[in-house]
């Protein structure tokens, strides 16, 4: 269960959860996975932090699992009232036309779909892969009854 909501994000929020796990990627994989955050990114509402980090632990698996890549680029940030999360592999690629035996993307899109976003896919092999991820924006409001005095 410690696994399912990972104490870093809770304790520390999501941009420090999203660069322990690009670093301990690395360090496992041997691929590199770049971390790129919009500075001063409100906190989020939990389950669109947990939904973010387990997106982009997908997406790391895959890239070096079934993709072969030794670079990964993760980008996140808010545009509007969207988070836009951009992830880029120089992996193999796949012919996203072709039907998939796995589950990883249809969870991705069966997520992004229950949020109310948006997932778009671009691959062909040898081009590596680029996902794209629109959520709507759902920031930590304060409580009114809790006070700072």
């Amino acid at each position: 269960s410690h696994r399912l909501h990972p104490l870093i994000l809770a304790d520390l929020g999501l941009e420090a959860a999203l660069q322990s796990l690009c670093r301990q990627f690395s360090g496992l994989s041997g691929a590199h996975a770049h971390l790129q955050i919009e500075t001063g990114l409100p906190r989020l509402e939990v389950e669109l932090e947990i939904t973010i980090f387990r997106f982009v632990q997908e997406a790391l698996v895959n890239a070096v699992t079934h993709g072969g890549a030794e670079h990964i680029s993760v980008d996140l940030r808010a545009a509007a009232n969207l988070l836009v999360l951009k992830i880029d592999d120089d992996g193999c690629g796949f012919d996203p036309l072709l039907p998939s035996t796995g589950f990883g993307l249809a969870s991705l899109r069966e997520h992004t779909d229950l949020l109310g976003g948006s997932l778009s896919l671009e691959s062909s092999v040898g081009h590596g892969t680029q996902i794209r991820i629109e959520l709507p924006l759902r920031i930590v409001t304060p409580d009114p009854a809790v006070t700072d005095d």
